[in-house]
């Protein structure tokens, strides 16, 4: 049942341009700090924060105590309805015209006013707006006739921003476009603030830029055959033929044995328009030499691939947030031993799939779904061909996959990640196009792809304590414990399917740049395949942002 090349490179790397690539089978060539929960690492849906408004509710001028309010009049924009607003001030009529009542009314009429989304509202009663009982009330719809952007003259973040301008700004568009504009491969959102500056609207937007970060990790997450430590380099640099645009690379290698391992990836994406669309390329390349228990055997492996992708978003919010994606790519999977070649499997497939992620109360829920086609073309792998990793598979294939992780915050530090991953197929599968089970993602305390198929379903659920500044030095720890599996046949014939169950416990932590994580993981159903027993896994990362 071993898999000298873990098949769960090939599967982890062709959806790997998307967004919905999340929580794909186990991939040994990444880094499992990928998969850590730390607070610095979080996805790019993050919510904006409420811009902070000043004056955003203007006091009466008005001296009309004695007077009783006997029909209030709202002037407003003919696009502002009205109707909703009366249940908000109706409780006024009848009531004294003092001060601090015509206050409450403005303070009324500016809040439903804002309720219904013109975020920037405000309501002014003026002076002498009192007469025979009716209250006059100017609703001011809060425009925004200026964007100034602190801290970055990004082109494509002003292209952003500016279609803010407008006479009545609303809360869904300011969300949607900060959001896009923190989305900018360079730009960090810092915060939003709107004024008044001689009767004009002004929204004061800071953002931090940064052309370049990396990110540098090393685990003992590798099967002893490929490691088992590794180290992990990723750079990202921004801004190298336009504003919108950044160049990831990474690295991946065996760092004590490197020879046995090395992975290189280059992704290209540029963003488009009013940031909603990312058009990109990427490509990578992995070798492998298995050492240890299979160093006298003299194992080889290369892989190839390159995909071109896109992607677009069709909602952002601080609420909802959903994207559609698509990939054409390419992958080539050789195996030999002994420099005798006996695999090679040819695939080139097109994806699509959408993919979200939805507030829960405090937390936050993300899913997916997606289908591959196999398109049989450009010398892809035919049924019978001697070098096909199976006999009865082909590059002409349907499968679909289906992926949730939800991350819900209890209260007192305390929380829960739930996740799954599903997939099924139309017919039997190359390797590189399996489910896998163990690895750092579903089946922790199991090695690499321990179990494989073309169906299955994998979970997760994991118990949470967070501690934010628990000492001077360390910014946030989290304790855990864990219980993961699944089970994954085959269509027809195969092998190395089942089911595999682990359990265990660690913790993560974060100092300044520096993050680590500390687990121990057991086999609850089956011997891991290394050890030939239950023993728990121990497994350690360490990582640093610069």
């Amino acid at each position: 049942m071993y898999r000298v090349l873990p098949i769960g490179f090939s599967a982890g790397i062709l959806c790997s341009a998307s967004i919905a690539a999340a929580q794909q089978s186990a991939n040994p060539f990444e880094s499992v700090g990928e998969n850590q929960q730390f607070p610095a690492a979080t996805q790019p849906d993050n919510q904006v924060q409420t811009p902070i408004v000043e004056n955003a509710i203007r006091s009466t001028g008005s001296n009309t105590s004695g007077t009783t309010i006997g029909a209030v009049n709202v002037q407003a924009p003919a696009d502002i309805p009205l109707a909703p607003m009366a249940s908000k001030y109706e409780s006024f009529i009848g009531q004294d015209a003092s001060p601090e009542v015509l206050s409450q009314l403005a303070n009324a009429v500016s809040r439903s006013a804002r309720d219904q989304g013109y975020i920037f509202a405000s309501a002014e009663i003026p002076a002498q707006a009192v007469r025979m009982g009716i209250v006059s009330v100017n609703l001011d719809p809060g425009p925004i006739h200026e964007v100034r952007i602190i801290g970055s003259d990004n082109r494509r973040l002003r292209r952003i921003l500016d279609r803010l301008v407008c006479d009545a700004a609303q809360s869904a568009l300011l969300e949607r476009q900060l959001l896009l504009a923190g989305d900018l491969p360079d730009i960090t959102l810092q915060n939003t603030r709107y004024v008044r500056e001689n009767g004009k609207g002004i929204l004061l937007v800071t953002v931090r830029e940064q052309k370049a970060r990396g990110y540098a990790t090393v685990d003992n997450y590798g099967p002893s055959t490929l490691g088992p430590v590794r180290a992990r380099l990723k750079l990202d640099v921004s801004g190298l033929l336009q504003d919108s645009d950044v160049l990831t690379t990474s690295v991946t290698s065996t760092i004590a044995q490197p020879d046995e391992l090395t992975y290189i990836s280059a992704r290209y994406a540029m963003t488009l328009g009013n940031g909603g669309t990312v058009l990109g390329i990427s490509a990578a390349a992995g070798r492998t030499h298995s050492g240890g228990p299979l160093s006298a055997f003299d194992f080889r492996g290369r892989n190839r691939y390159a995909a071109v992708f896109a992607s677009h978003a069709l909602k952002r919010s601080n609420n909802l947030n959903a994207w559609l994606n698509a990939e054409l790519a390419y992958l080539e999977v050789q195996q030999s031993q002994a420099r005798s070649q006996f695999q090679d499997d040819d695939i080139v497939t097109a994806s699509v799939s959408f993919s979200g992620n939805a507030k829960v109360g405090s937390g936050r829920i993300y899913g997916g779904i997606g289908v591959t086609q196999g398109l049989g073309i450009l010398g892809a792998s035919r049924r019978g061909d001697p070098l096909n990793s199976r006999s009865d598979a082909d590059g002409t294939f349907t499968r679909a996959n289906l992926w949730v992780n939800s991350i819900l915050r209890f209260g007192g530090g305390f929380g829960m990640r739930l996740a799954a991953n599903a997939q099924i197929a139309s017919s039997p599968l190359l390797s590189a196009q399996e489910i896998s089970l163990g690895g750092p993602y579903f089946g922790r305390g199991y090695d690499f792809t321990e179990r494989f198929g073309d169906e299955g379903v994998l979970g997760l659920a994991e118990f949470r304590k967070d501690f934010n500044q628990p000492t001077p030095w360390m910014n946030w720890l989290q304790l855990y414990g864990f219980v993961d599996g699944g089970y994954v046949s085959h269509i027809g014939d195969g092998f190395g399917d089942g089911t595999l169950l682990s359990a265990g416990a660690g913790m993560r932590a974060q100092m300044g740049r520096f993050d680590m994580g500390l687990e121990a993981a057991a086999p609850l159903n089956e011997d891991r395949f290394e050890s030939g027993d239950q023993s728990p896994r121990v497994n350690v990362q360490v990582g640093v942002q610069f």
